[in-house]
């Protein structure tokens, strides 16, 4: 099994999600990463599943339907 690490800002743009706030969340320990020196790195896999554990809090555990 081959586990895949990417910078920051590849993730940024992959996922559509803004540099900032990708950093900002990996430093204060809400997204799981590797910090080495100024990289962030993020196993592509890990990141995901914490991403949409957050869009699951955000919307709600029915998908943000009342």
């Amino acid at each position: 099994m081959e586990n895949s690490l990417m910078p920051l800002k590849y993730a940024a743009r992959k996922y559509k999600l803004p540099p900032d706030w990708l950093e900002s969340e990996a430093k204060s320990g809400n997204l799981s990463c590797l910090i080495a020196g100024t990289q962030i790195l993020f196993e592509e896999k890990l990141l995901l599943r914490e991403l949409a554990k957050k869009v699951g809090k955000q919307t709600g555990a029915n998908g943000g339907r009342r």
